[in-house]
């Protein structure tokens, strides 16, 4: 796939330029912005958008800065586009860079365009996540520079810029080179120059993993409050589900399977897609397996996070316990003759006249769930199942008061908490 049509592909992805908008390039006259530039004057009739330049004349190198932006209101020319041009003098001292960056921010944004494009790439969000690891950031900081935000989008975050130094050779680009990305008393230049090359060579693709980590970092930063928004204990709705984009229905999934199997849950990246597509996309019935026994399963209208099959029980002593999706209680103790057992449905057993999938199915538990629905029995024969009435028995019911009270919502059906005697 060409540059072009990766850049296209983001942009529709994440909804980075919609139809009919008007975007401002920011162009410094550098290489990266260069490219930018040329390759958003490629696309844009695929996005239908307009566009403009937008520079700044920062005044932090005499003269130099000037030339550059004198050399992209060239550009801007040659191209037939808009050209906006700010103008200010950067304080001096330290903090001269941070105070140019907020300078340089008030004026994009006070151009008139919806959104404004900036030229940050790969490289440059594994820069900003290394050195944020080193300064101690929190999970939300080494989610790095978003793809789109407060009116900022960056297209090429996902690109090498090995890549963009090549469209801009075999396209026979022209640029202005900054003299102050050789000056290693700026962190980011050393940090570029020395330290990723020798952390390269510890391990190769190191960039990359960089810019997957801020990915699945924005992704996990962003959950708890799309997670708190869907309501998704013990359910998740797949109709709310549907409506998250890919990124925000991964961090969503993944909050909600830690808050259903605890810290230790292991799930792969590619797991986690493959579980993000079942959510949305699978049918009815579908699961796939996940840690430790558990599994992901889907009805038309909800995700279940669900635990291992339940083992078979003997009910002999009174309590309450967990049984798969149920809670049980016992409210008598019986003897051990009258003991209960409870288990999952066999399959092809029948009850009430029918087949009990098939019961089960008439009383609207869903497909995923049936295997958790409670069977009791007594000398291998089924007296109860909750939802319907206890079958006569051959001998003497017992004592024991047996109360079950399903879980998730969508089990439960009238006379629910169910109870009995058996």
């Amino acid at each position: 796939m060409s540059l072009a049509k990766r850049v296209l592909e983001a942009c529709r992805r994440q909804d980075l330029a919609p139809a009919g908008s008007r975007l401002a390039v920011a162009v410094s006259g550098g290489m990266d912005s260069v490219v930018l530039l040329d390759l958003l004057l490629e696309i844009r009739g695929a996005l239908r958008v307009e566009l403009v330049v937008a520079t700044v004349d920062h005044g932090l190198r005499t003269g130099t800065s000037a030339r550059d932006a004198a050399f992209v209101r060239r550009l801007a020319v040659e191209r037939g586009l808009p050209c906006y041009t700010g103008r200010f003098d950067a304080p001096q001292g330290r903090g001269l860079e941070d105070a140019a960056r907020r300078e340089r921010m008030a004026f994009l944004r006070g151009v008139p365009a919806h959104r404004v494009a900036l030229a940050h790439h790969q490289d440059d969000q594994a820069e900003t996540v290394l050195l944020r690891l080193l300064r101690a950031s929190s999970l939300v900081g080494l989610g790095g520079m978003a793809p789109v935000r407060d009116g900022l989008i960056r297209p090429l975050l996902e690109i090498p810029r090995l890549d963009l130094a090549r469209w801009a050779r075999r396209r026979g680009l022209r640029w202005r080179e900054d003299a102050s990305n050789g000056d290693l008393q700026r962190e980011r230049n050393r940090l570029r120059q020395r330290v990723m090359p020798v952390l390269e060579t510890v391990h190769g693709g190191l960039r990359e993993r960089l810019a997957a980590l801020a990915a699945e970092a924005r992704e996990l930063s962003l959950a708890p409050q799309e997670l708190a928004a869907l309501e998704v204990e013990p359910s998740l709705s797949r109709s709310a589900f549907r409506m998250l984009d890919a990124a925000r229905a991964r961090s969503v999934l993944y909050a909600w399977l830690i808050h259903r199997l605890g810290r230790h849950v292991h799930l792969g990246q590619e797991q986690l897609v493959q579980a993000a597509r079942l959510a949305q996309a699978g049918s009815a019935g579908a699961w796939m397996p996940l840690s430790a026994g558990w599994r992901l399963a889907v009805c038309p209208q909800a995700v279940y996070c669900l635990p291992p099959l339940p083992q078979n029980v003997l009910l002999q002593q009174p309590g309450p316990r967990l049984w798969g999706v149920h809670r049980v209680q016992v409210e008598r103790a019986a003897d051990r003759a009258a003991s209960v057992l409870l288990r999952s449905p066999l399959p092809g057993e029948r009850f009430g006249g029918q087949p009990l999938r098939e019961w089960l199915r008439r009383r609207g538990v869903p497909a995923p769930l049936r295997a958790y629905h409670p069977v009791f029995c007594r000398k291998q024969r089924v007296i109860w199942v909750p939802g319907g009435a206890p079958l006569s028995l051959l001998e003497a019911p017992g004592d024991l008061a047996i109360t079950v009270t399903a879980s998730i919502p969508s089990v439960r059906g009238p006379g629910h908490p169910w109870t009995a005697t058996l």
